[in-house]
């Protein structure tokens, strides 16, 4: 069902925005399912001007309606006017495709919105079939798209080739359930001054991770638990986010604990739990490492650790 069609007005700094209204509602609530029940909520809300009530009841309609981009639209749009930019820009982002730093957005009033306030530096750069830099756009074969988003230090690149149309399999920026194909040939993010790819067109993150590191999991499992008390964390909120760095030879060279619940509950132990981390995983074995251009790169590997 498209349940996005209409739409109501609102304004932000000077600039007419649009929320996403459900279409074709039965007039009963009762005859609402409970996502659509909040998604109307929650618009019911905006017009109101009661916002924080309205992210709060677009993020409870997403238990329900989780694949409903409209959805990300609204509560990004509430975001805005919560001033809280970054997430907004998160929202939009994930709204306009499956993986993260889509440059496509629905409509040229939330591009304006995304491009003004979630973007600090934009350059795109073309090349010809063997990947050397071309003046203008004739004759190219890839295309480079480098951005910079406000509320992050880093820049991110896209290389997209011509006439490819292909599943992104990559376990970092990219939903692995979505079937969505594109043009991406790899992504990256540009972290002193090194490239580190989180997507490389034929290189599979996914078996990579199940046969290098997977099988390491119940024994830095067991580290763990023998060295801190975990009793006091509710089991649901029992794993934590990882990202490994890894140098062209395939080395672990750094460790970074993502955010998420446990991160916040552990937050005095995060920098001594990411160092026995390091310590762990920089004895695996080299994994392979994946090629662009004949080249080994730098490249990042995110994975879900249970304690």
């Amino acid at each position: 069902m498209n349940y996005f069609t209409s739409r109501a007005n609102c304004m932000y700094k000077g600039i007419i925005c649009f929320l996403l209204c459900l279409n074709a509602f039965p007039t009963r609530c009762q005859d609402l399912s409970e996502g659509e029940k909040f998604v109307k909520m929650g618009n019911e809300a905006f017009n109101n001007n009661e916002f924080s009530k309205a992210d709060s009841l677009f993020t409870l309609s997403l238990k329900y309606l989780k694949h409903e981009n409209g959805i990300y639209i609204n509560r990004g749009l509430t975001r805005m006017m919560l001033q809280d930019t970054c997430n907004a820009c998160l929202d939009f982002e994930y709204s306009a495709q499956k993986y993260m730093g889509a440059p496509i957005l629905f409509d040229d009033d939330i591009s304006e919105i995304y491009f003004n306030y979630c973007i600090a530096d934009f350059d795109t750069v073309f090349y010809d079939k063997n990947y050397n830099p071309i003046q203008g756009v004739e004759g190219f074969k890839y295309y480079e798209v480098l951005k910079k988003r406000s509320c992050q230090t880093f820049i991110t690149g896209e290389l997209h080739k011509t006439g490819l149309d292909t599943r992104l399999l990559s376990m970092t920026d990219i939903n692995p359930w979505d079937k969505t194909t594109t043009d991406i040939y790899a992504l990256y993010r540009i972290i002193d001054t090194i490239r580190y790819y989180t997507f490389v067109y034929n290189y599979n993150y996914s078996s990579i991770r199940q046969v290098s590191i997977s099988p390491t999991d119940q024994i830095i499992k067991k580290h763990l638990n023998a060295k801190y008390d975990f009793s006091t964390i509710e089991h649901k909120n029992r794993w934590m986010n990882v990202r490994l760095f890894f140098n062209p030879d395939g080395q672990v060279m750094g460790c970074e604990i993502l955010d998420n619940s446990f991160k916040t509950i552990m937050k005095e132990k995060v920098n001594e739990l990411q160092k026995d981390l390091f310590d762990f995983y920089k004895t695996i074995p080299k994994i392979d490492s994946p090629k662009l251009f004949k080249q080994r790169l730098f490249f990042t590997m995110d994975f879900i650790l249970g304690i």
